[in-house]
């Protein structure tokens, strides 16, 4: 492949999916903007309450990404069955670790947001939407799952339509159910937290009936989630734990930095929440190329094409120093 063609496959995966990160981050800024109106409280109980849900994000992440090496692979070499075990092997995972984060923000919510801030009024808005947003758990994980193995098949256009519909409904209820309008309660900081579970439903919705009535490479059906191929379990653990563990360290050690930033004070953690906004808009392109550079690399050692590795490699890298200096 010259490189103009390279380059030209690489950014039609990648501009869907920064565009997709872009989406995700815009519905984090309209919560920071309209909660924002109603004071530095209700802006910080949200900011320290989504620390529980950054985590689960990385996660989720480091599990897609170990997936993704082997669904790459083998999409390379057209093994679908083998794609179908590994999403079964993921969605398991997934949803073991959403309950038990459900669980934690169900039952402890207070205790969570102790950790992160010793302000009694953050304490109890945080709570309160900690409650309410942990179910949105289940639904964001099995979105994200299901959208990632289909960005390494080369399916990129379904996971920012997700990504859309849930902005749209997100701004629609957040300005409805924060501010009470339409003849709805004023909820405020709860009102955000419903608006987002809701929109989150609405993103894994749309991606399940996608793979259920559309998608045509996967063709995941029901049965192959009820059983698991014990072949696959260690090449599954070898390539998928190294992942979770670096995103979830990685995201431990950013988490501690908020704990810090949320005990200095109501008004320095509000800023920090605007601040992330800023760094995660900056980032995105370069996230849509790391993803790219997975699905690309994936797919060239599944089809047996190793020798083409360096060369694939080399212009990778210079694609992510350009991305690099443009965002910086």
């Amino acid at each position: 492949m010259g490189k103009k063609q390279f380059y030209r496959s690489m950014m039609v995966i990648a501009m869907p999916i920064a565009l997709q990160n872009l989406i995700t981050v815009g519905v984090s800024m309209m919560d920071t903007l309209m909660l924002g109106s109603l004071g530095e409280a209700a802006l910080s109980a949200s900011a320290l309450a989504n620390q529980l849900f950054f985590i689960f994000t990385l996660v989720i992440y480091g599990t897609a990404g170990g997936t993704n090496v082997l669904v790459a692979q083998f999409w390379g070499r057209k093994d679908r069955e083998s794609i179908r075990r590994t999403l079964a092997y993921t969605y398991r995972i997934v949803l073991l670790f959403a309950f038990i984060m459900v669980a934690l923000s169900l039952f402890a919510p207070r205790m969570v947001m102790h950790i992160f801030t010793n302000d009694p009024e953050v304490i109890a808005l945080g709570a309160d939407y900690l409650r309410i947003v942990s179910v949105s758990y289940l639904f964001f994980g099995i979105a994200t799952i299901s959208g990632n193995v289909l960005r390494a098949v080369r399916t990129v256009r379904i996971g920012l339509i997700a990504s859309l519909v849930s902005l749209s409904v997100n701004i629609v209820l957040n300005w409805i159910l924060i501010f009470g309008n339409l003849g709805m309660p004023e909820m405020g900081v709860s009102g955000a937290a419903l608006a987002t579970t809701i929109a989150r439903i609405c993103e894994c919705i749309t991606v399940l009936v996608y793979m259920k009535y559309f998608e045509k490479k996967i063709m995941l059906k029901i049965r192959d989630l009820l059983h698991l191929d014990r072949s696959l379990r260690r090449r599954f653990i070898q390539n998928s734990v190294p992942v979770i563990c670096n995103e979830m360290l990685w995201s431990l050690g950013f988490s501690l930095l908020t704990v810090i930033i949320g005990h200095m004070g109501t008004a320095v953690t509000a800023a920090y929440s605007i601040y992330n906004v800023v760094s995660q808009l900056s980032s995105v392109m370069s996230q849509g190329i790391a993803a790219a550079a997975a699905v690309i690399v994936g797919n060239t050692i599944g089809a047996g094409k190793q020798g083409q590795l360096k060369e694939v490699i080399a212009r990778l890298q210079k694609a992510a120093v350009g991305v690099g200096l443009f965002a910086f």
